[in-house]
């Protein structure tokens, strides 16, 4: 599908320096290129090369020297003609190109439309379309490799793979409803169930990945919460490393919740200091303990803080690691004691970065499976997991139905087609427009 629009957008991020991209995508993409750069008459563009050339405005007068580089169709990023132009990255020189090649016939893009228009064109799934957007968003490189492993369809091959057994697995019944005059015969069950287990084990494995990956490609939130004055704040700073969070000895210091990002073995973590829980008359400190609430109950991983031999009761549903501050003061036998009783509890002094490297392997681990590999395929977000359960869902249905002696074989049809439509939504040919809209949303215009 070739767009009858041309679209034109910059692919580099607002701001000055020494290069900025503009592209172009249409039918019309050659043409409006020609008027920005009328030595192209003389010299036409060729495919995938890089041309240096001068921009001339609308009035006549030289603008900027360029590079153009031009991507004929089918062999491009979105299967339509493309044109990349190199200008100088001033803002101003950005914003003038744009305005001249709309007025030669461009409209402006929307976020995401060139991969959109990438993925109508049958230039990728939809698996890698949002995978493109993940990717220019990775926080690591962690994230960025499994993102790319993604965008070059290392999901979609293995959920292409399972299409092609649940095809394998429906054919057997299509052929007993439509031609065989018999019985199902023994082998084919056989055969069918042992399509059903491979195909079982693969989804669950996936959905099994989904935590990690999510983890790594879009980063895990971690609270760290306690009574007021037991070092949340100092705690916070030394594990970004910086003086993120104000510091005082006066209980109620922090009023709101403060977010730092850092990168923790791979994994992008968004550190949040949280208000001191406790009842308190101050109206202000009380919201801010509500939002420490609300934190803590959304959090991938909490981090209770203590500063005395107090172990905490608490009834957190989410991931959590209790950690004991300021043991530099501590007594040490009394330290030690409890430290046998709570074997669980992780001794700390945040003020004199004791046990720190320590406590970033500990939340390391909580945050990851002991068995994450960054050479495994993970599912990265949530439209994802959701269809991938679906699927093994109806995969469930129909094992159980094969298994059974008085089912209808119709009924088994009916379950692996609808597993067929779960994988199919996830990859794209049955997606509507509306899963398209919330897909590429995320994108940044020129992408």
């Amino acid at each position: 599908m070739i767009s009858a629009d041309t679209i034109v957008a910059p692919s580099t991020p607002h701001g000055f320096g020494g290069l900025a991209v503009v592209r172009l995508s249409g039918n019309k993409s050659v043409d409006v290129v020609k008027k920005l750069i009328p030595s192209t008459v003389v010299s036409p563009l060729k495919n995938r090369y890089a041309t240096t050339a001068s921009v001339v405005a609308p009035s006549g007068e030289f603008f900027d020297e360029v590079v153009v580089t031009y991507f004929k169709n089918p062999a491009s990023y979105t299967g339509e003609d493309i044109v990349e132009i190199s200008c100088h990255g001033s803002p101003a020189v950005v914003a003038s190109l744009l305005t001249y090649c709309v007025e030669y016939g461009c409209r402006m893009a929307e976020p995401g439309e060139f991969t959109r228009r990438a993925f109508l064109n049958g230039k990728m799934d939809l698996i890698q379309a949002e995978s493109v957007a993940s990717l220019i968003h990775s926080r690591s490189i962690d994230a960025a490799k499994l993102n790319t492993k993604l965008v070059r369809g290392a999901l979609s091959n293995n959920l292409n793979l399972l299409r092609e057994n649940l095809i394998k697995a429906l054919s057997l019944i299509e052929y007993e409803l439509d031609v065989s005059e018999e019985e199902l015969s023994f082998d084919r069950i056989d055969e069918g169930r042992a399509l059903l287990s491979s195909v079982k084990t693969s989804l669950d494995k996936l959905l099994f990945s989904y935590h990690d990956g999510r983890v790594i490609s879009a980063g895990a939130r971690v609270v760290i919460t306690g009574k007021p004055n037991v070092g949340k704040s100092t705690l916070l700073n030394v594990l970004v490393g910086k003086n993120r969070a104000i510091t005082n000895k006066t209980p109620g210091t922090t009023r709101d919740t403060v977010e730092s990002h850092s990168v923790l073995g791979g994994v992008p973590v968004c550190f949040v200091d949280t208000a001191g829980l406790r009842d308190t008359p101050d109206p202000i400190e009380t919201e801010g303990v509500g939002r420490s609430i609300i934190e803590r109950d959304n959090a991938d991983l909490v981090i209770c803080l203590i500063d005395g031999l107090l172990y905490p009761i608490d009834n957190i549903d989410v991931k959590k690691l209790t950690v004991i501050n300021k043991v530099d003061v501590l007594n040490k036998a009394d330290l030690n004691i409890f430290l046998k009783e709570h074997s669980d509890v992780i001794p700390i002094s945040a003020l004199k970065e004791k046990n720190i490297q320590s406590l970033r392997g500990d939340i390391l681990s909580k945050l990851l499976n002991k068995n994450f590999r960054s050479s495994d395929v993970y599912l990265t977000t949530k439209r994802q997991n959701v269809a991938i359960g679906t699927c093994l869902g109806y995969v469930n249905q129909a094992e159980a139905l094969w298994q059974s002696s008085g089912s209808e074989i119709e009924l088994i049809a009916i379950e692996l087609r609808e597993a067929l439509v779960s994988l199919d939504f996830l990859l794209g040919p049955t997606s509507v427009d509306v899963v398209l809209d919330e897909v590429f949303a995320s994108f940044c215009v020129g992408k």
